[in-house]
């Protein structure tokens, strides 16, 4: 598993471009109400990938 991660972090960043498998996110609708029928009485929360997130903050540091 790490030398999968490590070849994605690495195309990254020589290509100057994020792959999509680090780009894919969960969307969770979460109920705002209790018996929900339509779909504003949801909030949706999206869930990013960890490593994203640690990419991002070496890449701007």
């Amino acid at each position: 598993m790490a030398h999968v991660l490590l070849h994605c972090i690495n195309t990254s960043i020589k290509s100057s471009e994020i792959t999509n498998e680090l780009l894919t996110n969960l969307l969770t609708p979460i109920p705002k109400i209790v018996n929900t029928c339509k779909a504003s009485e949801f909030r949706p929360i999206n869930s990013l990938p960890c490593v994203e997130k640690i990419l991002e903050s070496v890449v701007y540091a």
